[in-house]
């Protein structure tokens, strides 16, 4: 009864500045000039993994980059910058794929900071955009 309760209350607060992932575009390209970067990318991802760094159709390996956070957080973007440089003209593209993982667990009875609940939405809704 107290779980009902609760949602219930939850679901009638206001939602207006609830959520911090908005409906953004989620990946961005580049045209290639011959520069190891840094390439920036203004959407938020949850971790350096759930970004796909795809040169002229070929998905990179994460030892072929560095991602750089802005202000250590990725809730604000970064910048990929390459270890060779892109050349002319290939396309360089920047996506979000957020890992299908559960990486917060919750029990019966246990307390849930705002925060941590706050999180696994936001994943939850990167995956599905």
């Amino acid at each position: 009864m107290k779980r009902i309760l609760a949602i219930c209350l939850l679901l009638s607060l206001p939602v207006a500045g609830w959520g911090t992932v908005t409906t953004q575009s989620f990946s961005v390209s580049f045209n290639c000039t011959g520069s190891t970067g840094p390439f920036p990318f203004g959407f938020p991802i949850s971790a350096p993994q759930a970004l796909a760094v795809i040169q002229n159709g070929t998905v990179l390996s994460s030892s072929a980059y560095t991602i750089t956070a802005v202000n250590n957080s990725f809730s604000n973007g970064g910048s990929v910058s390459l270890n060779t440089a892109c050349p002319s003209p290939q396309v360089l593209t920047l996506q979000r794929e957020t890992p299908l993982n559960q990486t917060t667990a919750y029990y019966d009875n246990m307390p849930v900071p705002m925060t941590t609940l706050m999180y696994s939405l936001d994943k939850l809704t990167e995956v599905n955009l």
